[in-house]
C-alpha cells in the first residue's frame, strides 16, 4: 500500500477537524463583563440593560441593617462586592418574590482591575409598587454546600403609596 493511500484518510479527518478551528464566527462576540446570577440554579447570563434603569439609590454593604423608605415606583439598586471565581455569590436567603417590591434585574460586573481572580461585584435592581413593607436577605456562601456561609446582609424595605 503506498504512503497516500495510507495518508489520505488520516489527511480528510485533519482537514475536517481543522475547518471548525478559524477564530471567526458568525455569532456575535459576548463579553462576560456584564452578566446575572440567576439566584435559583446560579446560571451566568448576560443582563437586558443595567444602564437602561433611572436609579434613585444605591445601598451597599454599609447599608445592612438598614430601614428604608421609598414611594411607589422607585427603582434601587443593591450592589455587593463578590468573587464567583471562588465559587461564592450573593443569593436571596428564601426566594424572593415578596410584595411590595419587584426584581427587575440581576448581574455580576467584572473587576475593573481585569486581575484573574479578582473581586466584582453582584447588582440587583428593585421596583417599589405597592404599600407594604418587605425584606431583603442575602447570603454570601456556594451554592451546593449549605455549610458555606459567609456572609449575610439584611435591608428592610418600607414602600410608602406613590407621591
Amino acid at each position: 500500500m503506498s504512503l497516500t493511500k495510507k495518508l489520505g484518510p488520516i489527511l480528510v479527518v485533519l482537514i475536517l477537524l481543522c475547518s471548525g478551528c478559524s477564530n471567526e464566527s458568525s455569532e456575535p462576540a459576548l463579553s462576560n463583563s456584564v452578566g446575572w446570577l440567576d439566584s435559583q440554579d446560579d446560571a451566568f447570563i448576560l443582563a437586558k440593560n443595567p444602564d437602561s434603569y433611572d436609579i434613585a439609590f444605591t445601598l451597599t454593604e454599609e447599608d445592612s441593617g438598614a430601614v428604608v423608605q421609598v414611594n411607589s415606583g422607585t427603582v434601587f439598586k443593591v450592589v455587593l462586592v463578590s468573587n464567583i471565581t471562588t465559587g461564592f455569590s450573593w443569593t436571596f436567603e428564601t426566594p424572593f418574590d415578596t410584595p411590595p417590591l419587584k426584581l427587575l434585574d440581576q448581574y455580576y460586573l467584572d473587576p475593573d482591575s481585569g486581575l484573574p481572580g479578582a473581586a466584582g461585584t453582584q447588582h440587583w435592581i428593585f421596583q417599589a409598587y405597592s404599600k407594604g413593607t418587605t425584606y431583603i436577605d442575602l447570603v454570601y456562601w456556594r451554592i451546593w454546600d449549605p455549610y458555606s456561609a459567609i456572609a449575610w446582609m439584611d435591608y428592610t424595605i418600607v414602600v410608602r403609596p406613590g407621591q
